[in-house]
């Protein structure tokens, strides 16, 4: 993995938010301990939720602009929880495929 284009090999030292999209050297380079175990556990919760939420305020923000009351914050904050949704789905069926693959 370089960094700014310098060349320059660097540890990843944090995981990735879309592990799936790692190249197999990145990906067999990690190691996951049970602290980045939980951590990416806990992130569906707070992904759900905050996606929405911001999204939400970004619609109301915007109604209030426009002058379209409820329409762009049903339709922002709907879009953020799909959105988060599909993303979570995607997760786990890879790390489905990787529990499946060590078997």
């Amino acid at each position: 993995m370089s960094l700014y284009g310098s060349g320059r090999n660097v540890a990843v030292i944090f995981p990735l938010p879309f592990p799936y999209l790692a190249s197999a050297s990145e990906s067999s380079e990690m190691t996951e301990t049970p602290l980045t175990s939980n951590t990416n556990q806990m992130s569906g919760s707070y992904e759900l939720v905050l996606s929405a939420v911001i999204l939400g305020l970004g619609g109301l923000w915007l109604d209030n602009k426009f002058g379209t009351s409820p329409v762009l914050t049903i339709t922002l904050g709907t879009l953020g929880f799909l959105g988060a949704v599909v993303s979570l789905v995607f997760r786990y069926r890879h790390r489905m495929a990787e529990l499946e693959a060590q078997r």
